[in-house]
């Protein structure tokens, strides 16, 4: 049995060893961030030893990103601009108002009634009624 001095040193080819698969481990992350720039992909995902399969792991997580934003489902939501700008006050109106007490007058009292219950009258003073409550 031969004994190395001091205790725990280790020997000299296990030195050689650990050096070089250090080199390696560095020369594989070099690779590594060096697709992970040409791609765009973070280099946590990229799996793989060779310049190859790092590619197409990185191939792989394109597409994967591309299928998953196309598979979003859309929204019901209106545009901000449609809404809030001027191509939407034409295009978001409430009911048809009545502008002048002449037209007014010449409604029969079921007409009014009916032109007050659907919001028709806001404009002149006379909001809608609440809604009803059902019982």
């Amino acid at each position: 049995m031969t004994a190395s001095w001091p205790p725990n040193t280790p020997a000299p080819n296990d030195a050689l060893g650990d050096r070089d698969r250090r080199v390696a481990e560095l020369e594989a992350a070099v690779l590594r961030e060096r697709v992970a720039r040409a791609t765009g992909v973070p280099a946590e995902l990229l799996g793989g030893d060779d310049e190859p399969a790092l590619r197409s792991a990185a191939a792989a997580a394109i597409d994967w990103k591309a299928a998953a934003q196309a598979a979003r489902p859309p929204t019901a939501a209106l545009p901000a601009a449609l809404v809030t700008g001027s191509i939407g006050v034409d295009m978001i109106r409430g009911p048809a108002q009545i502008r002048s007490r002449s037209t007014l007058a010449q409604m029969t009292p079921a007409e009014r009634l009916a032109a007050w219950r659907r919001g028709e009258l806001a404009e002149m003073g006379a909001p809608p009624p609440p809604p009803r409550r059902q019982h």
